[in-house]
């Protein structure tokens, strides 16, 4: 059967964008949208990421961002499907995601699927590939103990993240630094990332801002309560107190919706703010807020 006669697949390749035919197919899982180029075509390298149209990298993003219990599976299989049938970005992209998935429970294979995919990014000259590759990379040698190797890729990281203007993916860096300073002692260090990484997505509707600002909340929170039980000055550990409660004021503020939609749990911030009041002595505001965190959810 000629080229011609061929029946279209359910996605395209044309140039550097993955598009639809005319008949709109079902909306595809990660799984379903990665097929067979047309003509053994292969997306050439490019400094541009894929369209927003392209169906393959949202559901790689997907699970690079949010995985789920079935994620490692779903990467796994996507993985073989693009080194049989799809372009090297998807690959290294997958790469980078099943690297993620990982990190965690096996380290080791996550840091040779991150060093396989950086080496893949810098051939397409993916800058953006590349930083999500070292993240992977870092996370993988801190879960193995190499403190100083994780530092220096998340720094990498973000040096290139700060070169795109990527603010959502600078703050995921800045808090991903705070692990490692932390287990080297530098804990002053590794608050300042995470207010940077506050700062950074104050004025962005990104709701990754609401987990940051929960994150900085609840962290200067128990470092007040750290502080001041090791007799640290007063002014050291009122300061650090009053900023959680500022913070976690500010997430009450914010709409019920989108608090349930960043957070586990919306009640978070209530909990920041009653750990720093108690650690303030201010138990009559502290109280109220105990009280009902104990009713929603018990002892």
């Amino acid at each position: 059967m000629s080229g011609a006669e061929r029946t279209p697949p359910i996605r395209v390749w044309t140039e550097n964008r993955c598009v639809s035919p005319p008949t709109p197919p079902t909306p595809p899982t990660a799984l379903t949208a990665l097929t067979a180029p047309a003509d053994g075509h292969k997306r050439p390298a490019t400094t541009n990421p894929p369209g927003p149209d392209d169906a393959v990298f949202a559901a790689i993003l997907q699970l690079t961002e949010h995985p789920r219990a079935d994620s490692e599976a779903e990467s796994r299989a996507l993985l073989e499907r693009a080194e049989a049938e799809g372009g090297p970005w998807h690959v290294h992209h997958l790469q980078v995601a099943l690297g993620r998935v990982l990190t965690i429970k096996d380290s080791a294979a996550a840091l040779t699927l991150g060093q396989t995919a950086l080496a893949g990014m810098r051939m397409l000259r993916s800058r953006d590939g590349e930083a999500r590759a070292l993240s992977v990379i870092a996370i993988a040698n801190r879960e193995c103990g190499e403190l100083a190797e994780c530092l220096l890729s998340l720094e990498q990281a973000l040096e290139i993240q700060r070169a795109l203007g990527n603010l959502p993916e600078m703050a995921r860096t800045l808090t991903n630094l705070c692990v490692p300073l932390e287990r080297m002692g530098r804990q002053d260090a590794a608050l300042q990332c995470l207010k940077d990484a506050v700062d950074l997505l104050r004025d962005t509707p990104h709701p990754l801002r609401l987990v940051m600002q929960n994150n900085a909340a609840a962290a200067l929170a128990a470092r007040a309560r750290k502080e001041r039980d090791d007799g640290l000055p007063p002014a050291v550990w009122r300061a650090h107190a009053e900023h959680a409660i500022v913070l976690a004021q500010e997430l009450l503020q914010a709409p019920q919706g989108e608090l349930s939609a960043a957070l586990n749990h919306p009640d978070y911030p209530r909990n920041c703010m009653a750990r720093a009041l108690v650690v303030l002595d201010r138990l009559d505001e502290a109280l109220p807020l105990l009280q009902e965190l104990q009713a929603t959810y018990g002892s």
